[in-house]
């Protein structure tokens, strides 16, 4: 009697085992397909890297003396993102807009003690997103414009003798992959291409009127979190 009653327990409980597996199934199958359209949010955070130009001027008349002075600035980039997608079947298209601290620093010694410092101390963008879903993942391309709090230095044995900051806007361009975790969440890595354009200190330096131009250009790879709303 005992078995005859576990046996109709066990098997009255199948359908409710089978419809659990099947729901869980639906909430982590990768294949299962996602609904990106809405308006999300999130944070990122990543390493950006690049070859800086500066270019030695007479100032104000612009008379070039040297360069370009090369040198490579890097650090660490991060902070929110937020955007809308839209989907059309496996086309994905939105805009997203994003704002970072950046921490972005580069020196080129040049001339005997006497050094060019540079660094990218935040930076932003507002970009188009296109992309095609497959599943859970969404690969996608994304370019706009882009702007940049730029801080520029010219040293004499390690203290200022010019400084200046300004802000910059150029373009940026690149690539990335997101995959949805569930209905809300995602996560995604991303590499973008920045111009930020060119920013100058001048001013009275080594004995001579003198303008530094540096040119902006970082490539970084970015890893972020975002919730869908």
């Amino acid at each position: 009697m005992r078995h005859l009653t576990r046996i109709l327990l066990a098997t009255a409980s199948l359908p409710m085992a089978i419809n659990t597996a099947s729901s869980a199934d639906m909430i982590f199958s990768p294949t299962r397909a996602h609904d990106w359209s809405g308006i999300y949010a999130g944070v990122q955070a990543g390493y950006g890297s690049g070859s800086s130009d500066a270019y030695e001027l007479l100032w104000p008349s612009g008379i070039f003396i040297d360069g370009p002075l090369g040198y490579t600035a890097d650090g660490f980039v991060g902070g929110l993102h937020l955007g809308r997608n839209a989907a059309a079947g496996s086309f994905v298209y939105g805009v997203e807009t994003d704002i970072e601290f950046a921490n972005i620093d580069g020196v080129w010694d040049w001339q005997n003690g006497n050094t060019l410092d540079k660094r990218i101390e935040w930076a932003g963008s507002l970009r188009a997103r296109v992309g095609f879903s497959a599943g859970r993942a969404l690969l996608y391309g994304t370019g706009g414009v882009a702007f940049a709090s730029v801080e520029m230095q010219a040293l004499n044995s390690g203290s200022p003798i010019l400084s200046q900051s300004d802000t910059t806007i150029g373009w940026t361009l690149g690539a990335g992959a997101e995959f949805a975790l569930d209905d809300r969440w995602s996560v995604r890595s991303e590499y973008r291409y920045t111009d930020y354009g060119e920013t100058s200190v001048a001013g009275f330096a080594y004995g001579l009127n003198e303008e530094f131009t540096h040119t902006n250009k970082v490539h970084a790879v970015r890893f972020g979190v975002s919730r869908k709303f």
